[in-house]
Formats: C-alpha cells, sequence, structure tokens
C-alpha cells in the first residue's frame, strides 16, 4: 500500500532529492529551446527549493555578477572541476524551474544552510514588498526561515539591524530609511544610529524587512569602527553636541568652518529678553535664540551631552522653519500644515510622544498613537497655532498600508 501510494504523490526517479541539492541539469526541455541556447551554456547547476506530490522545483544559477537586485544572491561551492561549477556563484531567485527527467543529469552537491535561508527569506521579502519582482510559479506555502547576523527587520513599529545574537537574544541598532543615509542595501538606502541599540528575547515578535550578504555586513562593520575612530579623536568637535565654557556658558555645535566651531547660544531657562525657541538636546529640554556664533575650536571647553540624529534633525528643521518664514513676513508659530500629510510620524516635544498621521482633509489632519493605532486624534490648524508636535520621518508605504487595512477598512 505505501509503495503505492509513494508512486502516485512522488516522481520516484526525483524522489531521492532534497531542498538545498545542487543538481546538474539541462536548461531545455525540447530541441528548439537547446539552439537558442550558446554552446557550453545548454547545461547547468540548479538548487532544488521546493518538493510537491510529484514535483520538484529548482532555481537556475550562474556565474551573473550582477548584485543590483535582492532576486540575485551570492553563493558558496564546493569547487567541482567536471561541471565547471567555481567557489562562488550566483541564484536568480526570481523564477521557479520545475525539473522532469529528462533536464536531470545529476546531483553533485549541496549549499549550507545559511544560503537555503538567505534563499528563503529573498523570496519572502520579493513576494512582500516588490510586487513587480514576485516569484512566479511558487505553489503558495509559507517559507520558514530563521533570523541572522545582517538582517533589518521591524519591532514595534521600528526598524532594527541585528548586530549580534546569542540563544536567548537579539541584539539590535537603530536604522531608519532616508535618502541621505549611510548605506544602500538592495535599493534601499539606510541611515545607521549606532548609539541607539538595545537587546530583545528570542522570542520576540518581529518582521523581516531586508537581508544583506556577508560582503554588505563587513561594510557596515567597517563603517561602524571608522565612526567610533572618528568619535574617539573628534567627539567633542562633533555636530550636535551640547558644550560649556567657563561652567555657565552653554553652546549647540551645528557645523565647523576651518579652525572654528558654528554654534548657537543655548539658555537652560526661557528668562531672557527675545523670543525663545525650545530645543531637546538627549531628551533634555533648553532653549535658544539660534544666535548664530564662532569659537575657535583651541577654546577650553567641556563635552556635556551630545544630541540624537533625530534631535539634531528636529533642530536644524525648526531653525530652517525659522528663516523660512522670516523670509514670508510670517510668525514661527504659523505653522504651514500642508507638511502633515498622511504617513508622516510625528512626535510631541513634551511627552516625546509618537504619531501617525492617517487622514489630511483641508486644514484638518486625523492621526494616532503608533502604540495605539485605534485612538483618533484631531487637529484643525487655523491661522495662528500652536501645534506641540515635530515632523520625525514618513513610515514607509507598505507598512502603512498594512496599518491602515488592519484598523480602518
Amino acid at each position: 500500500m505505501f509503495k503505492f501510494l509513494k508512486k502516485i504523490f512522488y516522481n520516484s526517479n526525483l524522489d531521492f532529492l532534497n531542498e538545498g541539492d545542487i543538481v546538474w541539469c539541462k536548461r531545455y526541455d525540447t530541441e528548439d529551446e537547446r539552439v537558442k541556447i550558446d554552446y557550453g551554456h545548454q547545461e547547468g547547476p540548479y538548487i532544488v527549493i521546493h518538493k510537491f506530490l510529484k514535483k520538484v522545483y529548482a532555481l537556475a544559477c550562474g556565474s551573473n555578477k550582477s548584485l543590483k537586485s535582492l532576486q540575485i544572491l551570492k553563493l558558496e561551492y564546493n569547487k567541482h572541476k567536471e561541471y565547471a561549477l567555481n567557489k562562488e556563484g550566483y541564484i536568480f531567485v526570481g523564477k521557479l524551474i520545475l525539473l522532469n527527467d529528462k533536464r536531470f543529469i545529476k546531483k553533485i552537491d549541496q549549499i549550507n544552510e545559511k544560503d537555503l535561508n538567505r534563499i528563503y527569506k529573498s523570496i519572502y521579502l520579493i513576494n512582500k514588498r516588490y510586487k513587480d519582482m514576485k516569484v512566479k510559479g511558487f505553489p503558495k506555502r509559507k517559507l520558514k526561515f530563521y533570523y541572522e547576523i545582517g538582517d533589518i527587520i521591524d519591532y514595534n513599529n521600528q526598524t532594527f539591524y541585528i548586530n549580534d545574537k546569542n540563544e536567548k537574544y537579539y541584539f539590535l541598532t537603530r536604522v531608519f530609511e532616508s535618502k541621505k543615509g549611510n548605506l544602500v542595501i538592495n535599493n534601499i538606502t539606510y541611515t545607521f544610529n549606532f548609539e541607539n541599540n538595545k537587546k530583545i528575547p528570542i522570542q520576540s515578535k518581529i518582521k523581516l524587512l531586508n537581508i544583506t550578504d556577508e560582503d554588505m555586513q563587513n561594510n557596515i562593520y567597517n563603517y561602524l569602527i571608522k565612526k567610533r575612530n572618528k568619535s574617539q579623536n573628534n567627539d567633542k568637535f562633533s555636530r550636535g553636541n551640547l558644550i560649556s565654557i567657563n561652567e555657565d556658558e552653554f553652546y549647540y555645535i551645528y557645523g565647523e568652518y576651518k579652525d572654528n566651531l558654528l554654534v548657537y547660544k543655548i539658555y537652560l531657562d526661557r528668562d531672557r529678553i527675545g523670543k525663545m525657541y525650545k530645543v531637546i538636546i538627549k531628551k533634555g529640554i533648553y532653549y535658544t535664540l539660534f544666535e548664530e556664533m564662532k569659537i575657535p575650536k583651541s577654546t577650553d571647553f567641556k563635552k556635556i551631552r551630545g544630541a540624537s540624529i533625530l534631535e539634531m534633525e528636529a533642530i536644524k528643521n525648526e531653525r530652517k522653519n525659522i528663516k523660512k518664514i522670516s523670509k514670508q513676513g510670517k510668525e514661527k508659530n504659523n505653522i504651514i500644515y500642508k507638511e502633515y500629510q498622511p504617513g508622516i510620524i510625528i512626535f510631541d516635544c513634551e511627552t516625546f510622544d509618537r504619531y501617525i498621521i492617517i487622514k489630511r482633509k483641508l486644514n484638518t489632519i486625523i492621526y494616532v498613537p503608533l502604540e495605539n493605532p485605534t485612538e483618533k486624534l484631531e487637529y484643525t490648524f487655523e491661522n495662528r497655532c500652536d501645534f506641540n508636535y515635530e515632523i520625525m520621518e514618513k513610515m514607509d508605504k507598505f507598512k502603512f498600508k498594512i496599518l491602515l487595512n488592519k484598523y480602518y477598512n
């Protein structure tokens, strides 16, 4: 009875193959297809990626070194002279091939578990995020993969890079999608905030957003080392630092020019003449008139604390907004509400709570807390207002669409 069922549900000639096997096969089914393929390329390696009933699916491999897409992954082989298989190769994960007896020649090796895991993750990402590159011909199946160092993930609606792991924890570094980022990974540019780290239990609920290869992981590591070395040698001159002179004069560094630091004078309270603007540095609240000054680098001063990337951006945007409104002859608190579009994440300058705008109509916005997206808030901009929120970043379109579908459909 078992042999009868096996004959029905499996192709007995290919039943011995397993997922991850490297097989040498013909790249054609018919003679017409063969003559269209250059001599020397009519046979090649494939990797078995899926078995289902009588069918065995595989992905084609080659020597393509164009690594500009998630559809191309670099693999490691054991070298085979007989089959012209070099130590390194590349697999195209964009389309599955259905193997048959006529195409199959021989099983020659097997890829390592890590590479098979990366292939599964690549297929998952393509099908989830890049609809125009969706893997064709793949049966409906939940791909099982594990997370590893180098993965970019979503945890509690924030993006992180896994820089290390052990049996109990993932060790994460905060990253942001940004056009002016530090590193490009699969056509997405990221800014890495190496000062914002955390560890979470392995059992935590996380979602895969992107993957890296070993070369990119080395680039990130080298970038971190370079950044740390530069920080150690020149930390007190860095943009975003709050410094003090003679213990009672405070300045915020926003740039440098030759032998001078470009700074704003900072006050600890609002008890000054003139219109004071609030700035946040390492979650501490300070005040400034945005007086642009120069201080020689040779000045004897002490670093008090350094602002985070988001805080630096908020201060920069505040100054830019003041200059813009000043040119238009408007007061600072006349907010241009058109900047607040659906998908924009904003944060409360006093409580540091984060919200996302889900809808805007004329001069009214509807926004919800990121931690509890079911609680709707509404704000209408008037000619004069004191909207106590700053723009933080824009949520990825795909994640924003999921949020809307989950709570508001």
